[in-house]
């Protein structure tokens, strides 16, 4: 078995063993080092440790795992990417509840679909088109994954 722990730094430790080993190494190092682990991930557990982005992309976001993600988006979907895009890669909650004409746990469904499409395009399970956070005035904003970004603008430009 592999453990992958991300880290705030952008890079990936991974740990091999036993489950057994691997909760022990886990509970050690949270105990150890718990301020450096990422809580929230969007980090390729196969990517290197560095976070620069050629004109290819990364291992998860390239020309071809954006095509393929584009494909498989359709209807609400498609809908929510183009928005986003649109606007630059984000956007509150706020908005997008009001361009998709609902929100809620109807957004959400849309919103898990883009996610486990993203998965399949990607053949990475921690993968994730868009993502939310918490600003620093206590909104809800929606944002495409920046190293996505750049490939989900010119596919929105070719496809209007």
């Amino acid at each position: 078995m592999k453990l992958y722990v991300p880290l705030t730094d952008g890079t990936t430790l991974t740990f091999e063993g036993d489950h057994d080993e691997l909760v022990s190494v886990a509970e050690r190092f949270v105990e150890k080092h718990g301020d450096m682990v990422a809580v929230r991930s969007n980090i390729n557990v196969e990517a290197t440790p560095s976070r620069n982005v050629n004109q290819r992309g990364t291992r998860r976001w390239n020309e071809q795992t954006t095509q393929r993600l584009w494909k498989l988006l359709y209807g609400e979907q498609a809908k929510v990417v183009r928005f986003l895009v649109e606007r630059g890669g984000k956007a509150e909650y706020k908005e997008l509840g009001k361009h998709m004409g609902y929100d809620a746990q109807h957004l959400s469904g849309v919103l898990s679909a883009i996610t486990r499409n993203a998965q399949t395009a990607t053949g990475d399970r921690l993968s994730r088109l868009v993502d939310w956070r918490i600003t620093d005035d206590h909104r809800r904003e929606y944002s495409i994954d920046a190293e996505a970004m750049p490939f989900f603008s010119q596919l929105v430009v070719q496809t209007s």
